[in-house]
């Protein structure tokens, strides 16, 4: 007498097993370009502009603190939102506390909260000041950087201020 040994039935257990690998795998991937869509398109997230070169130029930065310093020039400014406009205001004064007139104004601003979107303009001379706008992105905790040139010097400030939300004229 033979006796045929009959194949086991085939259970469901090993097709969950076979499709296991290509199911982890597909939702890994799924799960990678999600965040990576949302990364991509985050407001929030920013990069410094040249952050490489401004590491190599790092004696160049101390050595403009240090003019700054000797200069003892300050900058006073006010920033007001005047609907989708940020209205900038600038007072430069010497060490002595004299306004200086006829300098070149650059003001580089964004908000901490949403820091990659940078708006720079050039002040204007005005009778109170140096005025100009930027793109008014949203109220919160803006940080401004100034360079101001006049009479042949270089003066640099980074500025941080408390911008509320204005009227909507």
């Amino acid at each position: 007498m033979s006796e045929e040994k009959k194949a086991a039935p085939a259970t469901s257990g090993g097709k969950f097993w076979a499709w296991f690998p290509v199911v982890l795998i597909t939702s890994t991937t799924a799960g990678l370009v999600a965040m990576g869509v949302v990364a991509s398109n985050d407001p929030s997230f920013s990069l410094e502009k040249d952050y490489y070169k401004k590491a190599l130029r790092w004696d160049e930065t101390q050595a403009q603190a240090a003019e700054n310093a000797r200069l003892g020039w300050k900058v006073e400014l006010d920033a007001e939102p005047r609907g989708q406009k940020l209205e900038l205001v600038a007072r430069v004064r010497d060490s002595h506390g004299q306004p200086i007139h006829g300098a070149v104004v650059l003001v580089e601003g964004f908000p901490n909260a949403r820091a990659s979107q940078v708006g720079s303009t050039t002040l204007a001379t005005a009778t109170d000041g140096y005025r100009g706008d930027l793109s008014f992105v949203r109220p919160g905790v803006w940080e401004f950087r100034l360079s101001v040139d006049a009479g042949g010097k270089h003066y640099t400030e980074i500025l941080r201020r408390d911008v509320r939300a204005g009227d909507a004229s």
